[in-house]
């Protein structure tokens, strides 16, 4: 539906694929399970529009807990040298950095999403942090958040990335440069106001 709702009736327990299509946005699917006669509750989809060549768009989505994943890029700037995009600074799309954040959410589930419009020479870095636990020394949050990043680099399939079996508190995820996309994959314990430090 036009709100993005989706319904399904009379199929079989199991396993399905559910095909995701709208004028003006590239084709997805999920997977959904149906037991006893019901679905799971909050299965859902993500479905990204058409992007301009050269355009990237990072898509984090994760489960009821934690309540707040926070997205944060970092990259090449012309007039400060380097950006830091998260909920306190969403960026710029008409002028340097050319990128933003679109959507910032704080109860579960996501999708958050950062889009670069137009890419510059330099190193953009990418972070997912547990907002929900900044600060803690011992958390499995993260680990169980089944947090999950899609890249979208113009009209490509997608590079899906699964946060890892290890706690911490920051996922760095990847890194982008000369528009190719470099898996990092590493967490680690690390407040918020030290973000700033790590990206450098």
């Amino acid at each position: 539906g036009s709100g993005g709702f989706y319904s399904i009736s009379n199929l079989d327990a199991g396993s399905y694929t559910g095909e995701l299509q709208a004028n003006g946005y590239q084709t997805s699917y999920m997977t959904f399970i149906v037991l006893g006669g019901m679905t799971r509750e909050n299965q859902n989809g993500t479905i990204n529009p058409i992007l301009a060549e050269g355009e990237i768009r990072i898509v984090l989505t994760w489960d009821e807990k934690p309540y707040d994943l926070d997205s944060h890029l970092t990259g090449p700037d012309e007039r400060d040298s380097r950006f830091h995009i998260y909920f306190r600074n969403i960026g710029r799309i008409t002028s340097s950095p050319y990128a933003n954040l679109d959507i910032d959410d704080v109860e579960s589930y996501g999708p958050e999403t950062i889009t670069i419009r137009r890419q510059q020479s330099g190193l953009y870095k990418y972070w997912v942090h547990d907002y929900s636990n900044s600060g803690s020394r011992s958390s499995n949050g993260l680990l169980n958040s089944g947090a999950k990043v899609k890249v979208y680099n113009g009209n490509s399939v997608p590079k899906v990335f699964h946060v890892p079996n290890q706690e911490g508190t920051v996922w760095k995820v990847f890194e982008i440069e000369n528009g190719i996309i470099k898996p990092v994959n590493r967490i680690d314990y690390q407040a918020i106001y030290t973000m700033q430090k790590l990206s450098k």
